[in-house]
Formats: C-alpha cells, structure tokens, sequence
C-alpha cells in the first residue's frame, strides 16, 4: 500500500497546478496515465485590452453557456484570469501590447498565448520547480470509509497489478470523457474513469447532456484524423465550403454549437466531401497571420504534404469537451468529504456550450483554487483517516474488447450533435446490458480485471449522459434534439447515485 496526504488523479494542468501549491506542505502523488488535452492548450481567455473587462468577460461566458452557468462559478473564472498576466509571459506585439485572438462566442479579442503551445509551456514551468511524487498509474475506483474519501484503487500498467493508494484528501483532475467515442479531438487516455469514480463515490453530476463539439476536427488526411484545427481563423478571412466547393453558411463567426449544427445538417443534407465532412477553407487568411498567429498548424499540414495557404482542410464535427461533470463550489469542494475535483471533469461553469479559450483558463484557475482548498482541509483535518483494505494484486485478464467497442458505438450512435429520444433509448437499454455482461469481472464481485474496469468506467459514464440526455426533451446549446418538445429550458438536471436524477428550476 502507498501511503500520502494528498492523491491528486490526473498529470494534467489541473493536477499539476494543484499538486505545486499542495507539496508546499503536505506529501503530494500525482498519478497518471497520460496527459489529456493540456499539451495541447494553444491559449486561454484574459481580459487584458482596454475595451474588455472582467463583467464583458462574464457576460459573454453566461451568454456563451445559454445562461445555465453557475453564475459563482463563472465569476470565480474571470476574476481569477487577471491575476495569471503576472505569472506567465505571454505573447506581446511589438508595440507592447498583448496578441490577442478573438475566440467563438467573444464580443472582444481575448485569448493569450505562448507561442501556440501554451499548455505544454505552463505544464514545463511547473515541472521545474514541482517538490511532489509522480507515478504512472490508472485510478479506477475511490476509497470511501465512514463517509470521506480516503483513497483510490489504482493499476500499475508496468506490473500488470492493482496498487491501493491511502489518502487523506483526493484532487480529481481526470478531464473529460471525449476519448470514449471513436471520432473525437481526444487522446485515447482520455476516459470515463473520473466521471464513474466520483458518482460511485456518492459524489453528485450535473449537466452531463452538454457535449461540445469541435466544428473543425481533421478527417483526412489520416495522420491527422481528429486533430482540431483553432476556430479563431474564422475572424482572419476563413470560411466553410461543401464538397462541391460552395460557401454554405452566411455567418460563420457563432457560438461553437451553432457551427457544429449547421455543418453536420450540410453533411446530412448530401453536400459532403469525399470522406463524409466539408471543407475548411484558410486560403484568404493574409500570409503573414497565418505565419504570425497559426505557424503551428500551418506546419502540421504541410509535413502531410498539404498547404493550407493553397490548400482546404477536410474537416467535420468531433466530440471536443465534455461540459457536464462532477459539482463543485467556488472551492472546488464536491458533495463529498475529503474530495475535491477541478478542469473537465466538473460540471457547472460553461453551461450548455463553453466559450472559446475557457478550457484552458478553467484548468490554471481552477487547479489553484482546489490546492489551496485541499490545503485548508488538511489543516483543519484532525480526526484518524479510516483504514482501508490493502489490495494488491495480479491482474485477471477477460476479453472485454467487443464490449468497450460497442460502448464506443452506442455513444457515438446516440449522443451525436443532434439527437432523438429513439435512438437514446436504444443506447440506454443496450448499455444497461452490456454493464450487466461486466459485473462478473469488477473488483465488487471480487475479481480484478483491468479491461473490465475501464469498459464499466466508460459505459457507466455514457448511461449517465443518456439518462440527462433523455431527460432533457427540449434542445437547448450543446444539446440538440430532433424530437424536442418545447418547454420551460430554465433548469439544470443533477445525478447522483443515492438520489437518481432531479431537476432543478434555474431562477435569475
């Protein structure tokens, strides 16, 4: 058994900020499988020009989210983006100004960077200077005892075993679950796993219907198939064209989910590409931009033989950010004791549609705020932490590939950018069965298969996003039904294992 003060899940952004301010104090372990999307970060909202401000910045955030945003949250985010200008050095002009892009869903230009690559940039600063522990595994369960959390089940790739890991606070820092469907702008370690452990842990979900698409994720060619590529070109000069090469759409410069719609119904309508998308056309982009503010993916394609200042890009809508997830406050807290959860895997700050460059600001601002929130716990923390058993052992290899792929199926199937009562149905009663064909192989049956574990992670993850999504028979942003019935969109809809699902009446 490995023993710390405080486990933080998750080697991204998130968990590395929080990791930083924890290990000022406390015995810190990360754990990880992989990195997510953090390397990937190309900037993040900041309201630094003179014609913006931390109230424009709420305002086109809550308008961005169709105004169902924890409005604490929100403000949380915003006036906690200022403070970052005086920590990292980001792009400048040459007059001294900041560079500023201006992302969908933006009245101002508001996005820093760090030469493009602000994610992997931040992530190194950190690894410079970090005093914690960090190991290369995979949580699939939390430890809960006498109503906190006080650990995780975890699996050592390198071994082929189970790890328990004894904790008196854990910092879920998970990400998303884009990964699961089979076309997304994930990384394949990007998984189901925070999502299942909190709500099995009793912690509460909320407004797990919303799933953002990314308008523009590469389908061709293959070594680039799901890349995004930035949206902000739009404001450059790019456009969208059909497959037969048409313009399609008047006003290109709107909120993601719009875009997404409107190109998935210009596929739906036959007016595709060879490989089933549409075209992504940056040529009227000015070269010195392209070279200035998108040298990075105009680099990317031409290592695969194309030239986008020649060239179109073949693009179509792909799973980009899970909006809904785990509830936290402002102190990124959840409903349950001694865990505390920050980044994708929570719920509540970008509503039904996230704005543009808040991925990454969320990760900066909030991983802070839950290190110094898991910081104070531990201070006021007194009482003896429950023992857990010590787990330790082999692997029990079962052939669960058919069924994790046919998770993967069910939710591309049914949680698609638009969606139908139908068809959710169908998922949710497929998934049902599929989670009753795994329950022989889970550690609560006392066998310990890692592919198992992680098909259960990733089906329960998905059924949970199907019941909000059957619940909510309206569309409203992220979340679009071909079925809707119209009615009152002012709620917010929480899941939690003891309570089921409940329905909350939003009030301004």
């Amino acid at each position: 058994m490995i023993r710390t003060d405080a486990l933080v899940i998750g080697g991204g952004l998130s968990g590395l900020r929080c990791a930083e301010i924890l290990s000022e104090k406390y015995n810190t372990l990360v754990i990880s499988d992989g990195y997510g999307a953090s390397p990937y970060i190309h900037g993040i909202c900041i309201p630094l020009s003179d014609e913006d401000s931390v109230e424009c910045f709420i305002g086109d955030t809550m308008k961005s989210g169709k105004y169902q945003s924890d409005r604490a949250l929100v403000r949380t985010l915003c006036e906690g983006a200022q403070a970052l200008a005086g920590e990292f050095e980001f792009d400048r002009r040459e007059d001294g100004s900041y560079d500023l892009l201006r992302p969908l869903g933006s009245s101002v230009a508001r996005v820093a960077s760090i030469h493009e690559h602000t994610g992997s940039h931040v992530m190194a600063d950190i690894g410079k200077r970090n005093r914690f522990e960090m190991k290369k595994l995979r949580a699939l369960r939390l430890l809960v005892k006498e109503g906190r959390v006080c650990g995780a089940l975890c699996y050592d790739r390198e071994t082929e075993s189970f790890v328990t890991i004894s904790a008196r606070c854990v910092c879920l820092a998970t990400g998303g679950f884009g990964g699961i469907f089979p076309f997304s702008t994930n990384s394949s370690d990007i998984g189901g796993d925070g999502i299942a452990m909190a709500y099995l842990a009793g912690a509460a979900l909320r407004d797990m219907e919303f799933i953002q698409y990314e308008p523009t994720a590469a389908l061709s060619p293959a070594a680039l198939l799901g890349k995004g590529v930035i949206t902000t070109m739009l404001y450059e000069g790019a456009t969208f064209r059909n497959g037969k090469g048409q313009p399609f759409l008047k006003a290109e410069r709107v909120d993601k989910d719009v875009l997404s719609k409107a190109i998935y119904r210009e596929i739906l309508r036959g007016e595709a590409t060879e490989n089933g998308g549409v075209f992504y056309d940056a040529t009227a982009v000015p070269r010195d931009i392209l070279m200035q503010k998108y040298k990075s993916y105009y680099e990317r394609y031409l290592n695969v033989g194309i030239d986008i200042t020649r060239e179109m890009m073949e693009v179509a809508p792909a799973p980009h950010t899970t909006l809904g997830g785990v509830v936290i406050d402002t102190t990124c807290q959840t409903t349950v004791s001694g865990l505390f959860a920050m980044g994708e895997v929570t719920g509540g700050l970008h509503g039904a549609n996230r704005l543009g460059g808040n991925a990454g600001l969320e990760t900066l601002v909030f991983g802070k705020i839950a290190g110094e929130s898991a910081v104070a716990f531990l201070d006021a923390d007194t009482a003896p932490l429950p023992q857990v058993a010590d787990i330790s052992c082999k692997n029990q290899p079962c052939d669960c590939a058919q069924i994790h792929t046919r998770v993967r199926k069910i939710a591309q199937n049914a949680l698609g950018v638009i969606r139908n009562g139908e068809k959710l149905s169908r998922g949710k009663e497929e998934l049902l069965s599929l989670i009753e064909a795994l329950a022989p192989y889970l550690a609560e049956s006392g066998c310990y298969a890692f592919d198992a574990m992680r098909a259960y992670n990733d089906a329960l993850t998905i059924l949970l996003t199907i019941e909000s999504a059957l619940a909510r028979k309206s569309s409203l942003g992220a979340h679009e039904r071909d079925d809707a019935i119209h009615e009152d969109e002012r709620y917010t809809l929480y899941l939690a294992r003891e309570q089921g699902l409940k329905k909350e009446i939003l009030y301004e």
